[in-house]
């Protein structure tokens, strides 16, 4: 997908209903996870001719199909003997089976969602902190996960893989051991180590979750460290990666009614503004995937893009927001991240916590000073000996806190600036460009 980002959503359209999975691709979607919530994967051991239909289907729909692995199993592909296992605290029994080159027959099939949130590895038997599950050794772990690598290497060497990895916060999938404490860096690393250098000449991702609109009318501090941190793993990795073994920074997008896992702070997604700000803050870090949580609603517990009876419930919100940032895909595809950092609002500064939180994650400022009302994230790129800058109003929305942005040319007379669909040019007025960014906006300039 040159020029294009990777768009993909979890709980996703039914695949054995052509108008479902036509909504659900006039989103913006280009992926469609297949997982096994209407069909079934395995039959007589086998792959079932079902599931071979529906990915027939979401193909037909103009959508690529990747494989969703629903336990985060390492032995959900080939497994000789029925099992049961745990997967973060939900029991499942899986049968045995023996999947190898089926997925061939089919060409839409491009890539394996092999794991969700695994942990950094393996869990002893008995934990020393009291909370956590006794079952918590059976949970992925990415020692156990090497077996998926090792078997889409053999069978797929060119499909995409996928994982999506914890916020820093849920510091239990990376628990001391052996007297060595590790950070969240720590644990990102260690999925670079151990799968990503592991898998051979395909598409990967080094993919988190981390949900900023939690509070009423702020963002979440940590949001910015785990999205910068996330950015400096993927970058350290792939200068080290041949070029066919790079790895594509993704983020999760909070489409869903949040509620705090420590106390009573809930929110909802209610103006394009709140997920288009999430996309161009990873995009200025360089993220190139995107996978949105969630589609479809669950029960009645978690509040998704559709509501529990199928029907549009923020479906416009996020449309419009993916719309506005589409612009911007083949432009940043251009351009490689080297990095970003935090401007502090000379007005109001509403994040003053997360820059303290992150300043040691941010890259050195390119030649043109920048300056602005509210705070700005300033992603640095580069193509070649070109610069550029992608300025993201980052202040949560709900404000409407339009800011004024100030850049210093520092010699520079004329600027290229891509905003709101369109180009142009600056022209330096006493030395300084102007750039105006709306509540959840974000502009590219190039000198």
């Amino acid at each position: 997908m040159e020029n294009k980002f990777i768009r993909l959503a979890d709980l996703p359209p039914d695949p054995t209903n052509a108008e479902d999975l036509k909504h659900y691709k006039a989103l913006g979607m280009n992926v469609c996870l297949l997982t096994e919530d209407q069909v079934k994967l395995v039959a007589d051991g086998g792959l079932n001719p079902e599931y071979g239909q529906a990915i027939q289907n979401i193909s037909d729909a103009g959508m690529q199909v990747w494989i969703r692995n629903m336990f985060n199993d390492a032995d959900y592909f080939e497994c000789a003997e029925d099992k049961t296992g745990s997967n973060y605290g939900w029991s499942y029994e899986m049968k045995k089976r023996q999947i190898t080159d089926e997925f061939r027959r089919f060409p839409g099939v491009t890539g394996f969602y092999m794991a969700d949130e695994a942990y950094m590895y393996q869990l002893p038997q008995a934990v020393n902190i009291d909370w956590m599950r006794s079952d918590s050794h059976l949970y992925a772990s990415f020692d156990q996960l090497t077996k998926l690598v090792d078997w889409k290497n053999k069978y797929y060497p060119r499909a995409f893989f996928h994982m999506n990895h914890v916020p820093g916060a849920s510091w239990d999938h990376y628990l001391p051991r052996d007297g060595k404490i590790y950070d969240y860096e720590d644990f990102l690393t260690e999925y670079a180590n151990v799968i990503l250098k592991r898998l051979k000449g395909c598409g990967r991702s080094l993919c988190l979750d981390n949900y900023p609109f939690i509070g009423e009318n702020y963002m979440e501090k940590d949001y910015l460290f785990d999205l910068m941190t996330a950015a400096k793993v993927t970058r350290a990795y792939n200068e080290q990666a041949a070029q066919e073994d790079q790895a594509v920074f993704g983020i999760c997008i909070q489409t869903f009614k949040a509620k705090s896992m420590f106390d009573d702070r809930k929110r909802d997604i209610t103006m394009p503004e709140e997920v288009s700000l999430q996309m161009f803050a990873g995009m200025a870090l360089g993220a190139r995937l995107f996978e949105y949580f969630c589609y479809r609603s669950y029960n009645r517990e978690m509040f998704g893009i559709l509501d529990p009876d199928g029907n549009d419930r923020i479906y416009d919100i996020v449309k419009t927001a993916g719309d506005r940032v589409a612009y911007f895909e083949p432009i940043c595809s251009r351009y490689d991240s080297i990095g970003g950092y935090m401007v502090p609002g000379s007005l109001y500064s509403y994040n003053t916590s997360a820059m303290v939180m992150a300043k040691d994650l941010f890259c050195k400022p390119f030649d043109i000073g920048v300056e602005s009302q509210y705070d700005t994230l300033v992603g640095c790129l580069t193509r070649g000996s070109e610069k550029a800058y992608m300025l993201v109003n980052y202040t949560d929305p709900i404000r409407k806190a339009t800011s004024q942005v100030v850049l210093h040319g520092n010699g520079v007379q004329q600027l290229r600036l891509y905003k709101d669909g369109k180009e142009s040019l600056l022209q330096a007025e006493n030395g300084c460009f102007t750039v105006t960014l709306e509540p959840g906006n974000a502009a590219l300039i190039t000198w």
